[in-house]
């Protein structure tokens, strides 16, 4: 819809489109000032296969495999007190000396 007013024309955005920048909507603004695309869903149906082609292709999911042959005891193998020692962070011996001399800038005064 365009008015005429006054020798200026005004153009009036129409209701039924969208506001497109670029060919897609704009990004939305969320908190913080960070805009974050809006993904549009897709279009093709979802996949509607029965369970029994799915059992086939996957045939046991309980079933573990090794790759070395050993057999695999669950917690046995990695003890949680083995893990917690391998992932804490070592303590200092003592602390680090403080340094005390400072830097002299020679600045002209007002």
């Amino acid at each position: 819809m365009i008015l005429v007013l006054e020798d200026t024309t005004v153009a009036m955005p129409s209701e039924d489109k969208p506001d497109l920048k670029g060919g897609h909507p704009p990004a939305v603004k969320v908190a913080g000032g960070v805009r974050i695309t809006q993904r549009r869903p897709s279009q093709s149906e979802p996949d509607t296969r029965s369970s029994e082609e799915s059992e086939a292709r996957h045939p046991n999911n309980a079933v573990r495999m090794t790759v070395s042959g050993a057999p695999i005891r669950g917690d046995k193998d990695f003890p949680t007190a083995a893990v917690k020692a391998i992932h804490s962070k070592p303590l200092p011996l003592h602390q680090q000396s403080h340094v005390t001399n400072t830097h002299h800038i020679q600045q002209p005064k007002k």
